[in-house]
């Protein structure tokens, strides 16, 4: 592999243009983002993620390990996607036992469990929400955001990896999405457009491949023909 002295982490490649559209500084000057921003970004770096990973699961080994600055040892990248699958099977668990259902898509099943993580559900009254919704997670903070960006971005490849079926499914779904649940997220500051905005698996794949194959010529070319990237 080539050196990677200068070379930044994929996961940070990948993270850094949304997470710098977030950035804002307090009255001190320190770096924070808004909580609510976060999860919407968090949710596009998701999905980015899902068909990065549906796209190469046939080559996932060699896809992670572009997470290393070192040839991965024995036994280590099938002891990642095996702690990647675990975090994947507690969101949906997290999910089925709050609202005793399989999730109708991607945008139910992530934006909702992040939210109780933080204390936060739909159903709170309005202005209790968007009190809380504009919490400030400070950038220097361990683990911090910009850790979190990278692990959604990170559990979207093993999930599209590792469930592909799963995934067809939620993504499809994810643009039938019920237009009155839509709008009472909308109502609650969730920054979207005013219906889902479709777009297929295989186009997200195309994008987002694109982006991994500019990543992978300018830093490790040597991975372009076994992840079968290229350019054009």
């Amino acid at each position: 592999m080539s050196s990677s002295s200068h070379r930044p982490r994929l996961l940070v490649y990948l993270a850094a243009e949304p997470m710098a559209g977030i950035w804002k500084k307090d009255f001190l000057g320190r770096p924070h983002v808004v909580l609510l921003p976060f999860l919407i970004m968090g949710y596009g770096l998701y999905m980015m993620g899902i068909a990065i990973g549906h796209a190469q699961r046939s080559k996932l080994e060699t896809l992670l390990s572009l997470l290393y600055d070192r040839p991965p040892k024995e036994g280590e990248l099938e002891s990642l996607t095996n702690d990647l699958v675990n975090l994947i099977e507690q969101r949906l668990d997290s999910y089925r036992s709050s609202y005793g259902k399989e999730p109708d898509s991607f945008a139910d099943l992530f934006i909702r469990t992040e939210l109780k993580d933080n204390g936060l559900t739909f159903e709170m009254p309005p202005k209790s929400f968007e009190k809380a919704a504009k919490a400030k997670l400070l950038l220097k903070t361990e683990p911090g955001p910009l850790f979190e960006a990278e692990m959604f971005i990170l559990e979207g490849i093993a999930f599209g990896a590792s469930f592909p079926e799963l995934t067809e499914n939620l993504w499809k779904r994810s643009y039938e999405t019920d237009l009155s649940e839509w709008q009472k997220w909308r109502t609650r500051g969730l920054d979207i457009p005013e219906q889902p905005e479709p777009i297929t698996l295989e186009e997200a794949e195309r994008d987002f491949l694109h982006v991994v194959a500019v990543y992978v010529s300018q830093y490790v070319p040597e991975l372009m023909k076994p992840l079968g990237l290229q350019l054009t």
